[in-house]
């Protein structure tokens, strides 16, 4: 899987990953990156690399759970509000946000 990154080529799909005239640009400066999912921005922030590059790898090793976790987008943020709620209407009987 990391050879996928090293050449930047979705054998699977037959295309690239980053597109080859932003892959020369600084990370930062990829606007691509604004079509990435959450999860993939958040990682770039974290460890700097590109975006659509750790949406890559996280459906490549968790399969459909992965493409689950990046389908999420906006979403996420919600669902952890709505997980958040529930611990808290477990822990105290009522629901608190």
């Amino acid at each position: 899987m990391t050879e996928v990154l090293l050449t930047n080529y979705n054998l699977f799909r037959q295309c690239h990953i980053v597109s080859p005239w932003e892959e020369r640009l600084a990370v930062e400066k990829r606007k691509g990156t604004a079509f990435a999912s959450p999860v993939g921005r958040q990682i770039q922030k974290l460890i700097g690399t590109d975006a659509r590059n750790a949406d890559h790898l996280i459906e490549g090793y968790l399969g459909g759970y992965g493409r689950i976790v990046t389908a999420l987008g906006d979403d996420l943020d919600y669902v952890l509000v709505v997980y958040q709620a529930s611990l808290n209407q477990t822990r105290y009987g009522m629901l608190v946000m």
